[in-house]
């Protein structure tokens, strides 16, 4: 089994692709979109829309390392082959899922 903190990243990870984290992310995502093809924008909307490419860079490096931190848990923590494999794939939801 995982640590408490790799088990909470592991958590963060799944969560972070679904239900209401997935929503709001996707507007996140609208909201980036619109504000790159706005003509003309003001002052406050450049500064948004770089600090919502600095998020979403920070973002991604975050999920990284955290992939990265419960990789490496399960490589320190003894138990079978199975266990193993079954963790790697559930840290990304039911995106993993093959036929």
């Amino acid at each position: 089994m995982l640590g408490k903190i790799a088990r909470l990243a592991q958590t963060f990870l799944s969560e972070a692709t679904v239900g209401e984290a997935k929503d709001a992310f996707d507007v996140l995502q609208t909201l980036i979109e619109e504000l790159e093809v706005k003509e003309d924008p003001d002052p406050i909307e450049v500064r948004l829309i770089a600090n919502l490419y600095n998020f979403v860079e920070h973002l991604e490096i975050m999920k990284s390392n955290l992939h990265s931190y419960v990789k490496d848990s399960m490589d320190l923590m003894p138990g079978s082959t199975l266990g193993k494999l079954y963790d790697e794939e559930s840290m990304d939801g039911f995106k993993n899922l093959k036929d």
